[in-house]
């Protein structure tokens, strides 16, 4: 296991050997996905309720069902990324469709047993938190090359030592002799050349963050309603990063390229328990409060690596029983996340609704498994490591409905998320922001919406020390839902 400090681009972890502050970001933050009245409102839902995809923010929403219902949704994302690299732009788009919400909520009314309580809900769904396929691309010429940081990070470690120390980097370039003793300790790089080097390289990304719940939820004198929600989180997560870098000066120079590949795939399961409370001052005006404890995960991280070298008198490759295969299982806790919101409802004709959601990513930690089939390990180093450049953000989502004849409704939503790296580090440019829209329609018991979403960030990429590529990244989001309403 590593120990400095990997940097969070997107995605993909930079160069995500460990576990480490980009796995504590990844896996912590959660994406708006729901139905599309959930996602054309921006996600506002902490004090609306009365929507099945408002339990991942407020559970108390539940308490607003006053019959039971199902819920299908179904969505498309296209995201592009346009990377610039030494002054060299490049533009890729992937595009993927999934389900993402699927729920059920059965309603009881309690009303004739005096009991205050009007209505008692049981729920249970799936909601998808975070969409991981992706990939992008940047090409372009540069001085600085990754072997000179495979060069520093192995200083003062002996050769025969490598493959324990630094199997997935430095043993990798000195197998293949790209890098070589400097006579003092260290090693270098074996470019001896003052010209730059032309690095092509790609990261792709799959799998998702999905939750499944079940949900308690009660309607008290029609004026207060609470909730509470257990959820089970699954990640399947798969990272490829491919490395080219071709020497451009061969004068003096054996060296031609080399070729790095590497892999990482992490699954894992993890619960956390979401308790909620919605009060209605008045008829049209809704208050709500909701708090989610941290997701407790246990993890498994699988990952190889190799590299292929092109010299002037022929290939250099690594032997099979020298290609690193890592296989580490530790826990991973997320922060905890306190939401509170406010709703304006226009009678039948609309509403307004926003909510601000707060979450210190710097509480976020690592430990190690207490499998004894797996070696324990201290995260001290990386928990303090993440936490120097971590820090709290505020999350900010308003949305808005206008309604025609109750049958026909336009809607449209707006969020706000703040940088949860501090400026220690120079990862994300600026809030990330989202814009959605979308029109639903009513017959009978059935329910027909459509919502569109985009979402924009900005991220700084950084393959290794003085190799930073500049990310600006847009998603579009279409989702079908499909709601019946059972009498």
């Amino acid at each position: 296991m590593k120990s400095f400090i990997t940097l969070f681009f997107l995605l993909p972890s930079a160069l995500g050997y460990s576990q480490g502050d980009a796995d504590l970001f990844r896996f912590s933050k959660t994406q708006i996905y729901g139905n599309s009245r959930f996602e054309a409102m921006g996600g506002a839902f902490g004090a609306l309720g009365a929507d099945l995809s408002s339990s991942q923010i407020n559970p108390a929403g539940f308490g607003r069902f006053s019959s039971s219902q199902t819920d299908l949704s179904l969505g498309y994302l296209n995201t592009k990324n346009k990377v610039l690299f030494q002054g060299n732009e490049t533009i890729t788009n992937r595009s993927s469709f999934k389900p993402n919400s699927i729920g059920a909520v059965f309603v009881e009314d309690d009303s004739d047993r005096m009991s205050g309580y009007q209505y008692i809900q049981f729920g249970l769904g799936f909601n998808r938190l975070q969409n991981f396929n992706n990939k992008f691309e940047y090409s372009g010429y540069q001085y600085e090359s990754l072997l000179e940081a495979f060069a520093a990070s192995a200083k003062g470690v002996p050769w025969e030592n490598l493959y324990i120390t630094h199997p997935f980097t430095s043993s990798l370039a000195w197998e293949t002799y790209t890098i070589d003793p400097d006579g003092s300790g260290g090693y270098v790089a074996v470019l001896n050349n003052d010209g730059d080097q032309f690095h092509r390289r790609s990261v792709e990304t799959k799998g998702g963050m999905n939750e499944y719940y079940i949900s308690l939820s009660g309607n008290y004198m029609n004026a207060i309603y609470v909730g509470a929600n257990l959820g089970f989180r699954t990640i399947n997560y798969e990272e490829t990063i491919n490395h080219y870098e071709e020497v451009t000066d061969t004068i003096g120079n054996d060296l031609r390229s080399f070729d790095y590949s590497y892999n990482l795939l992490t699954k894992g399961n993890g619960a956390n328990l979401k308790l909620g409370l919605i009060y209605l001052p008045r008829d049209n005006f809704r208050l709500g409060f909701a708090i989610h404890t941290p997701t407790f995960y246990e993890l498994t991280d699988d990952t190889r690596a190799d590299i292929t070298a092109q010299f002037n008198y022929g290939e250099r490759i690594v032997i099979d029983s020298l290609k690193p295969i890592g296989n580490y299982k530790y826990k991973l806790r997320t922060p905890p996340k306190f939401i509170t919101s406010a709703a304006y409802v226009f009678g039948t004709r609309g509403c307004l609704s926003m909510d601000a959601e707060y979450v210190n990513y710097a509480w976020a930690n690592l430990r190690s498994t207490n499998d004894p089939q797996y070696q324990s390990y201290d995260f001290t180093i990386e928990n303090n490591a993440a936490k120097e450049i971590l820090q709290s953000a505020v999350n900010i989502r308003v949305g808005g409905e206008l309604v025609f004849n109750s049958v026909v409704f336009l809607r449209g939503g707006l969020g706000l998320s703040s940088k949860a790296y501090n400026d220690k580090v120079l990862v994300e440019n600026g809030w990330d922001k989202t814009i959605s829209t979308g029109v639903g329609y009513k017959s009978g018991n059935w329910a027909f919406n459509l919502s569109a979403r985009k979402m924009y960030l900005s991220r700084n990429y950084f393959a290794f020390q003085g190799s930073m590529a500049q990310n600006k990244m847009n998603q579009t989001s279409i989702t079908l839902n499909f709601n019946y309403f059972i009498d």
